[in-house]
């Protein structure tokens, strides 16, 4: 039992005093408008303490977070355009979800939408448009704020939300030609572009998640 309580005690104290939990977007684009993306948490040293502890954390509750990329995979694998998925389950260095392969910008779109959980209808607009030279996500930040909003009790600590970051992580064959949406987002030399946001900046402005890249 006291084995039990320490672990706990010292689970608990690392999730309020990492550095930073990230939750990451990364999508590579592909001349012909194919691509692979890759949707993750990296929570780093405390995938650590997850794995020092096994036996001692409950059962069910490791084997939820275990079972996760692996449930999260079976939703997408039958959508068309979807291939190669893969959960990410490397909980040693705390790095949690799934990357997969798709053929256009719909297969994406659903992917991503069935990710959320969202049943998505002939009518719900595409979340991302991949053209020759031109990429675009739409703005979800709205929804992000409404969740967090409905759920912001559930946060015990209010600094936990400035310790996580949202991250979009966007790959082109070629060179980055322009940006429409230069707030919080940077250029690495040559092809990838990063957009990076706390949550807690999510939660109290208001913020512009989606962009039209043009490479």
């Amino acid at each position: 039992m006291k084995n039990k309580i320490l672990i706990f005690a010292l689970f608990i104290t690392t999730i309020f005093t990492t550095s930073c939990i990230d939750v990451i977007e990364e999508i590579w684009v592909n001349e012909d408008k194919t691509g692979e993306a890759s949707f993750r948490i990296d929570i780093g040293s405390l995938g650590l303490l997850i794995s020092a502890a096994s036996d001692y954390i409950d059962k069910d509750m490791l084997n939820e977070i275990i079972k996760a990329p692996n449930n999260k995979s079976k939703t997408i694998k039958d959508i068309k355009g979807i291939s190669e998925v893969k959960p990410i389950n490397l909980i040693k260095s705390g790095k949690l979800g799934l990357k997969f392969k798709f053929s256009n910008q719909k297969a994406l779109s659903n992917a991503y939408y069935s990710l959320l959980g969202v049943d998505r209808k002939w009518y719900y607009p595409s979340l991302f448009k991949i053209k020759k030279h031109k990429f675009k996500k739409l703005n979800l930040a709205g929804y992000l704020q409404d969740y967090l909003t409905e759920n912001k009790d559930n946060f015990k600590n209010e600094d936990l939300l400035k310790m996580i970051t949202y991250k979009s992580i966007y790959h082109f064959p070629t060179e980055v030609k322009s940006m429409k949406n230069l707030d919080h987002t940077k250029l690495i030399p040559g092809n990838t572009v990063i957009q990076s946001y706390e949550m807690n900046t999510l939660l109290t402005e208001k913020v512009d998640l989606g962009n039209l890249i043009r490479f």
